[in-house]
């Protein structure tokens, strides 16, 4: 028997166990099954709005996420400017302590510097000064310029340095 058949048999099967009720029993079964789709769809309705509810919330707390991770960047790089610019001056007792303060929160924050005196020249991490070099295999850092960081292999500065 084929899906169609069985759902003409059941039919008829209602339709007989309907034709002895009167009208007004099946009036109430509508009503009934009215009012009870009207509360299965208040109820969804409701799960709807929390769940959209919810999503705005997750919305913005990923954006608020999104800005303080921004906002991060920005004052890690003004870090990094800072202590350049201190690397210069480091004779002074004063800029040597704010200067291994400053490493020390860039190391907090898996940021490590790209360039070392007598490491290998690599251009993936340093930009070299130098105008006129003689041709070699491997170059050495003999001198660093500006110093380079990197954040979990991501590089956020070149390291500019003279090699020879």
């Amino acid at each position: 028997m084929n899906i169609t058949e069985e759902l003409e048999k059941f039919t008829k099967k209602e339709i007989i166990i309907l034709e002895p009720n009167n009208e007004e029993n099946i009036g109430k079964e509508l009503k009934k099954s009215t009012l009870l789709l009207q509360l299965e769809i208040k109820e969804l309705s409701k799960q709807i709005n929390e769940r959209n509810f919810e999503a705005d919330s997750l919305r913005k707390e990923l954006f608020s996420l999104k800005k303080n991770l921004l906002d991060k960047d920005k004052l890690i790089l003004d870090l990094i400017d800072n202590t350049s610019t201190l690397e210069k001056l480091k004779e002074n007792e004063l800029v040597k302590l704010m200067l291994e303060k400053e490493v020390y929160i860039l190391k907090k924050n898996n940021i490590s510097t790209l360039a070392e005196i007598h490491q290998d020249y690599n251009p993936k991490f340093h930009q070299a000064l130098n105008t006129q070099l003689e041709k070699k295999e491997q170059y050495k850092i003999i001198e660093i310029i500006e110093q380079g960081y990197i954040e979990n292999d991501k590089i956020l500065k070149l390291a500019k340095v003279l090699v020879e």
